[in-house]
């Protein structure tokens, strides 16, 4: 009985241990700058944040199952104690589970990670030493921090330069029930001032935040997380392939109601590391 426990003590260990991150990330120096827009019935705030880096580009489906297999995940996608990950059964899943050995499909291995819970999300950084972003710091990266040019979008007040959306994002061979819109390799588009890729469009990102309707005008003057012990509705910002190029806009913000256990086919995540 106790070498059975030793052993099982062992292989928890093991599969919580951290790895080191090998994704690309970059170093936003802290500052102040003002969340919202003046239209869309939002009021600019002026907000301090510290020091962070964050990852260059959206987790990628290989990168997300080079994590399934370090923790030992289930077939399923689930954790040791049951809590899903990855919604393995899902037809827009781009990673198999073959021979024991999670794997991005073929040709999907650079494109974002979807189908991924947000506690998927946050046991991926978690697991890299990181963990997902407030609210203010993913809007502060995607304006491009201190050397924000002010656009629309992350990194141009042109769409197109910097985002996937649902006027550039038909595939012929999409499973999507979105006439055919799909996610594209991380990186191609633009990136914004401190080189950020894919803040706006291609998938949506899990922050660390729960949601709140006043978060704009309303929010403490630094970089707390909007956070409480209940499970409500997460926040998710960027735009997606599937969304209206308005809905790509720096200041657009969403409510994912079913966090933090199930997930979407156009919602992927980015982590952040302390300085």
């Amino acid at each position: 009985m106790r070498i059975f426990l030793l052993i099982t003590i062992l292989l928890i260990s093991s599969s919580c241990k951290n790895d080191i991150y090998t994704g690309e990330i970059v170093k936003v120096n802290g500052g102040s700058f003002n969340i919202g827009e003046t239209t869309n019935n939002q009021i600019p705030q002026t907000i301090i944040v510290a020091d962070f880096s964050i990852s260059k580009y959206e987790i990628t489906n290989s990168q997300y199952a080079t994590f399934m297999n370090a923790i030992n995940a289930n077939e399923d996608g689930s954790d040791w104690w049951g809590t899903l990950y990855l919604e393995m059964e899902s037809r827009f899943c781009q990673i198999s589970y073959t021979n024991g050995v999670f794997k991005a499909k073929k040709g999907k291995e650079n494109y974002p990670v979807t189908t991924v819970t947000w506690c998927g999300a946050r046991a991926y950084a978690k697991h890299y030493g990181g963990r997902l972003p407030t609210e203010i710091e993913w809007e502060f990266a995607a304006r491009g921090g201190n050397s924000s040019n002010k656009t629309k979008y992350s990194g141009s007040n042109f769409v197109d330069e910097v985002a996937w959306h649902n006027d550039n994002s038909k595939i012929k061979d999409s499973l999507s029930k979105y006439n055919n819109y799909g996610t594209s390799p991380v990186g191609l588009k633009k990136a914004n001032e401190l080189g950020i890729f894919d803040m706006s469009g291609n998938v949506r990102e899990w922050t660390n935040d729960i949601y709140h309707s006043d978060y704009y005008g309303s929010s403490p003057n630094n970089n707390s997380n909007r956070n409480s012990k209940e499970y409500k509705g997460r926040v998710v910002r960027g735009g997606s392939c599937y969304t209206e190029p308005e809905n790509c806009r720096i200041a657009y913000r969403e409510c994912f109601n079913k966090a933090p256990f199930n997930n979407f086919d156009d919602l992927g995540f980015r982590p952040v590391f302390n300085p």
